[in-house]
C-alpha cells in the first residue's frame, strides 16, 4: 500500500513496501495556464477558495472566522502555495529532470534484482547517496550530458522531495559533490549564450529606416530587451498562451535583419519584434 502525497507514491511505513513511481501522470508543480482563473486552481485542476485580498478580522477579541469548509480547504491551499513557488518554466524543467530519475530507477530491476527507492527519505543515507552517484555516472559519463544539465536534474530531485515534505536528499552528500566536481573538470560548463553588444545594436540600426514606423517599433523593442537584460520568457509572447495587451509583451516575427559586423567574427541573425 502506498500513500499519495502529490505526484509520486511514498511507502506506507506500516507495510514496509518500497517506494515506486505512479505511472499515472499527475500535474506538475507550478503548472498553470494563462487564464486569470488558473491561479485559483490546485495542481489537479480543482478550484481553490477565493483569495482574501483584504484581512478579515473578527469584531470580538480572540475570535477568528471559521467555517466547516476551511478544514478541507487549508490543506489544498497550503499545497498550492508550495508547488506554485517556482516559475512555470522552472517547474517544467524540474518535471522533466525528475521524470528521468524515475525512469532510471525503474530500469535498474530489468537486468538486476536490485531495488532502489525513488523517494529518498533519509532512512539509509549511504545507499541513497550510492543511488544518486549512479544516476550522475549514468547521465554524465554514459549519456555524455554536461555538468550543468546533471546538476539541474539533481535540483529537480531536491525540489520534488522538498515539495512532498521530505528532507533535502542532497544535504551532506560529500561524495556526490566530489563526483560533480570531477564531471565539471572533465566536460566543462559548456558554452553560454553570447551577449548582445552595442556594436551589434548599431549594426542593426544602420539597416533601418527611422522614418518607417515599423522600424522604429523594432528598434525600440530591441533596445528595451537589451538594456533591461530580459529573458525570452519575460519579453516575448508565447503563441501557445493567451497574452493580454496590458502585460506589455512583444511578439516574434520571422524577419531577419542581416549579419553581424565583419570584424566581430560573429554572424548575428536578428528577428524583428512588434510591440503590442
Amino acid at each position: 500500500m502506498c500513500v499519495m502525497t502529490g505526484r509520486w507514491a511514498l511507502p506506507d511505513e506500516a507495510t514496509g513496501s518500497r517506494s515506486r513511481s505512479q505511472h499515472t501522470r499527475q500535474p506538475k508543480a507550478g503548472a498553470h495556464d494563462s487564464s486569470r482563473d488558473a491561479a485559483e486552481r490546485d495542481r489537479w485542476g480543482e478550484p481553490l477558495p477565493l483569495f482574501a485580498s483584504t484581512a478579515i478580522r473578527s469584531r470580538r477579541k480572540g475570535r477568528q472566522l471559521w467555517t466547516p469548509a476551511f478544514d478541507s480547504q487549508v490543506g489544498r491551499v497550503a499545497d498550492h502555495l508550495v508547488v506554485s513557488g517556482v516559475a512555470e518554466k522552472t517547474a517544467e524543467k524540474y518535471e522533466g529532470g525528475f521524470r528521468d530519475f524515475v525512469a532510471y530507477t525503474d530500469n535498474i530491476p530489468r537486468d538486476t534484482e536490485q531495488q532502489w527507492p525513488i523517494m529518498l527519505d533519509g532512512s539509509d543515507p549511504r545507499r541513497e547517496e550510492d543511488h544518486l552517484l549512479r544516476f550522475v555516472a549514468y547521465q554524465g559519463w554514459l549519456l555524455g550530458l554536461p555538468h550543468s544539465t546533471v546538476s539541474g536534474k539533481l535540483a529537480a530531485i531536491r525540489w520534488q522531495h522538498v515539495a512532498e515534505g521530505l528532507p533535502n536528499p542532497l544535504d551532506g552528500k560529500l561524495r556526490l559533490r566530489a563526483a560533480l566536481r570531477k564531471l565539471k573538470k572533465m566536460r566543462g560548463d559548456g558554452h553560454g549564450k553570447l551577449p548582445v553588444t552595442a556594436e551589434m545594436l548599431l549594426h542593426v540600426k544602420r539597416s533601418m529606416d527611422m522614418a518607417n514606423d515599423r522600424d522604429v517599433a523594432v528598434w525600440a523593442a530591441l533596445c528595451f530587451g537589451s538594456f533591461f537584460c530580459l529573458r525570452q520568457s519575460e519579453y516575448l509572447a508565447d503563441r501557445r498562451r493567451r497574452v493580454r495587451r496590458q502585460e506589455g509583451a512583444v511578439r516574434l516575427e520571422g524577419a531577419s535583419l542581416g549579419e553581424g559586423p565583419a570584424d566581430s567574427g560573429l554572424g548575428v541573425s536578428w528577428r524583428a519584434v512588434y510591440i503590442y
